[in-house]
C-alpha cells in the first residue's frame, strides 16, 4: 500500500515542478520581448573579478581607478607663487614681505649690560619693546588667631576621633598630617614664620601621632607645630629629609607600649 502512495506522490511532485518551470520560462520570454520592444540589448551576466583571477594563471592586478575630471584638473594646476617657488628674494617687494618677530630672539649688546635693545638695520621697522620679567607679588601673611580669641565654641569643634570628622570641600580646613579637608577645628601655630596649612593638625592626628591635645594647643599662646619643631612624621616631611613614610603606625606603636608614633620613632633612634 505504501509504495503505491509514494508513486502517486512522486508523480504529483514532478508535475508541480514542470508546471512551475513552464511558468518561469513564459515570464522570461515576456521579459525578453519587452526589452526588444524598447530597443535594449539583453543584459549579460557579469563575471566576477575573482572568477577571472582563478581561471587565469597570470597574477591578478587590481584595476586602477581613473577620474577624468581630477586628472584634467591636475594637468591644468599651477601652484601658487610663494617665496619658495618661482620667485627670488630680490624680486619680492620689501614692503610686502611678512616679518615675524619673537621676544626671545631679541638682540642684546655684547657688553652684557641690560640696556636698550639694538635697533634693526631697517629704518622703517619699529624698535622692540623690552619685556620686563613678571615679578610675583607675595600677599602679606595674615596674623594667626591669638590664644585669647579661642572660644569655647572653637574648642567644642575639635574632633576627638576620626569618626567625628565630616568632609567639607567648600568651608572645611585641611589637616597637615592626614590631608583631609573636614569641618572640625584645627590647631594654630604661633610661630610667625609658619604659613599655609603647616600648623593645622586635627585632634586625632595630633593625639595619635605626637601625643598632644589639640584643645590645649589652641589655648597655648606659645604652641609651635611639629613641622616648625622639626619632628613632623607625615609622609611629605619625611620624604624631604630622605626618610621613608611610616604609614599607619599608630596601632603598631601602641602594641609595643607607646602612646603615640613620635615616641616610638624616637626610641628607634637611640
Amino acid at each position: 500500500m505504501l509504495p503505491k502512495e509514494e508513486c502517486e506522490y512522486e508523480k504529483q511532485r514532478l508535475a508541480n515542478i514542470e508546471e512551475r518551470r513552464e511558468i518561469l520560462c513564459s515570464i522570461l520570454g515576456e521579459f525578453k520581448d519587452l526589452q526588444t520592444s524598447f530597443g535594449a540589448s539583453p543584459r549579460r551576466t557579469k563575471v566576477s573579478e575573482k572568477r577571472k583571477r582563478d581561471s587565469s594563471n597570470e597574477p591578478w592586478v587590481e584595476p586602477r581607478r581613473r577620474n577624468t575630471v581630477r586628472v584634467a584638473r591636475r594637468a591644468n594646476f599651477s601652484p601658487p607663487v610663494t617665496r619658495s617657488r618661482g620667485l627670488n628674494a630680490e624680486s619680492v617687494d620689501p614692503s610686502k614681505q611678512l616679518l615675524i618677530r619673537f621676544p626671545f630672539n631679541r638682540k642684546r649688546p655684547d657688553n652684557g649690560d641690560d640696556g636698550d635693545i639694538e635697533k634693526d638695520s631697517d629704518e622703517d621697522e619699529e624698535e622692540f619693546v623690552k619685556l620686563k620679567p613678571r615679578v610675583r607679588q607675595q600677599q602679606p601673611r595674615s596674623a594667626p588667631r591669638s590664644a585669647d580669641d579661642i572660644t569655647e565654641v572653637d574648642l567644642a569643634l575639635v574632633a576627638g576621633h576620626y569618626g567625628a570628622k565630616s568632609y567639607d570641600s567648600t568651608n572645611g580646613t585641611t589637616c597637615h598630617q592626614c590631608r583631609q579637608k573636614t569641618d572640625d577645628q584645627k590647631t594654630i601655630c604661633r610661630d610667625p614664620e609658619c604659613s599655609g596649612i603647616r600648623g593645622q593638625f586635627c585632634g586625632p592626628c595630633l593625639k595619635g601621632r605626637y601625643g598632644e591635645d589639640a584643645q590645649v594647643a589652641l589655648k597655648d599662646a606659645d604652641w609651635i607645630c611639629p613641622v616648625c619643631r622639626g619632628i613632623c612624621n607625615c609622609s611629605i616631611c619625611r620624604r624631604k629629609t630622605g626618610r621613608t613614610c611610616t604609614g599607619q603606625l599608630y596601632h603598631f606603636a601602641t602594641e609595643n607600649g607607646f602612646s603615640n608614633v613620635s615616641d616610638y620613632l624616637k626610641s628607634l633612634r637611640r
